[in-house]
């Protein structure tokens, strides 16, 4: 294992969207569970560089990379899938773990292939419970998964994880605490303060609250896998972006296990910056996977 090494963050406030227009569709593919819904943003222009594939934290859905992905859409296909269960796609039929959420996906990826682009090969950027999907991703097709960026990995020590497991990774009381949606949004809606336009932070809400009982499933998947391991092994080369959130040291030490790991500092973002810096964090992606 080798320590991670260190790049220099753009201090640009945002990346600009290319010239080209560039379009944004949803739609559905065949799933291991059902279907499994994307949202699929492209430019114009010709695509030039590696399909991203984005995946979202938990209970969220692929939409809370709608700017990220009109940022980063210049050269390449962004294509960011609902987790199994969340959003729009369909469910398993019980809580499974993020091997079953790495191989679903995976699964359908083939079905968007076309002649302009096939999908034999892609990047992958991934938040939080996205960001252990994303590790999975990469075991289990090393050949397809070229590189990999971070927003936060849940590397947790056993004592950790078993304190938070407690806290998160249990059903939501919906029906028997009635203020709990209602401190769900209270809690969210502060970040509106930080830049979220209101339109945009009701769309996050109510993707949130699609998972429903389902809420807790990602979490579970999460402190059930093994990240120690997974990145000790991971033959692709990780980038871990480190934001001022609670899982900033744990991605400082991920990214050091792995053999290919890099990080880059951006500790003046609090870890909602995908929701109103996604410009910069375009930005940070960009040069990473543009690197020979």
């Amino acid at each position: 294992m080798s320590g991670a090494s260190t790049l220099v963050a753009p201090k640009a406030a945002g990346a600009s969207r290319s010239s080209a227009a560039q379009r944004q569709h949803r739609l559905y593919l065949p799933g291991r569970y059902g279907q499994l819904h994307l949202t699929i943003t492209e430019s114009a222009n010709k695509a030039t560089a590696l399909p991203v594939i984005c995946l979202p934290m938990s209970p969220r859905s692929g939409r809370d990379f709608d700017e990220f992905a009109l940022a980063l859409a210049d050269r390449r296909r962004i294509i960011a899938p609902d987790v199994p269960g969340f959003g729009g796609s369909d469910p398993p039929p019980a809580p499974t773990s993020i091997e079953d959420y790495a191989a679903a996906i995976l699964a359908s990826l083939p079905h968007l292939s076309d002649r302009r682009q096939p999908l034999a090969r892609f990047d992958v950027v991934g938040q939080h419970t996205g960001a252990a999907i994303a590790v999975a991703m990469a075991r289990q097709a090393p050949a397809r998964v070229r590189r990999i960026a971070t927003i936060g990995i849940p590397l947790f020590s056993t004592e950790e994880r078993d304190r938070l497991r407690d806290l998160y990774a249990r059903p939501r009381p919906y029906f028997e605490d009635r203020t709990f949606v209602g401190n769900t949004w209270q809690r969210d809606v502060a970040a509106i303060d930080s830049g979220q336009p209101p339109e945009r932070m009701l769309l996050r809400f109510t993707e949130i609250m699609r998972a429903g009982v389902r809420s807790h499933w990602g979490f579970k998947a999460v402190f059930d896998f093994d990240m120690r391991a997974a990145l000790e092994q991971l033959p692709t080369p990780l980038l871990a972006i480190v934001l001022n959130e609670n899982l900033g040291a744990a991605s400082r030490a991920a990214a050091a296990l792995v053999k290919k790991g890099e990080v880059v500092e951006l500790s003046d973002l609090p870890g909602s910056a995908l929701d109103f810096a996604s410009g910069r964090l375009a930005e940070v992606c960009r040069r990473y996977f543009d690197q020979p």
